[in-house]
């Protein structure tokens, strides 16, 4: 559960009006729960569960800065193409994802993470969900 400090800090982000349950119209329920940490719905997870409260503990922390290719420089330089080649398909996928997607799929990713003791050869050593799917892999 967050500390009154964070919940402080919520309802100032949110205003006063949105964290008792209205809206900026002043519709809505004077009791109902605060809003989620996040409005997306790959990181609403059920209070109490180890998800939530990790989401919880990076709520306020800054995550590093989200790396791109500037694919306009790139071009002005004259190696867009060849930068292209390069890059296989996926990593160009990856090193296109928006900043809003990006912060999702961290807090997702590092909210979701789970690393079983063991055999790390195992299929199952690793464990996190993406885009709410859940993959497992081995470390080996």
């Amino acid at each position: 559960m967050a500390s009154s400090s964070s919940q402080a800090q919520k309802r100032a982000r949110l205003g006063e009006a949105q964290y008792k349950g209205y809206n900026s119209a002043g519709e809505g329920q004077p009791d109902a729960p605060p809003p989620p940490l996040h409005p997306h719905q790959l990181l609403s997870f059920a209070p109490g569960t180890s998800e939530h409260d990790r989401l919880a503990r990076m709520d306020s922390a800054p995550l590093h800065a989200i790396r791109t290719i500037d694919w306009p420089l790139m071009g002005q330089l004259g190696v867009r193409e060849r930068l292209r080649q390069l890059l296989p398909p996926r990593w160009r996928q990856l090193l296109d994802v928006p900043r809003e997607q990006y912060v999702e799929l961290t807090l997702e990713f590092f909210s979701t993470f789970r690393l079983h003791r063991g055999d790390l050869t195992a299929a199952t050593t690793v464990e996190f969900s993406l885009r709410g799917i859940l993959h497992h892999m081995s470390i080996s």
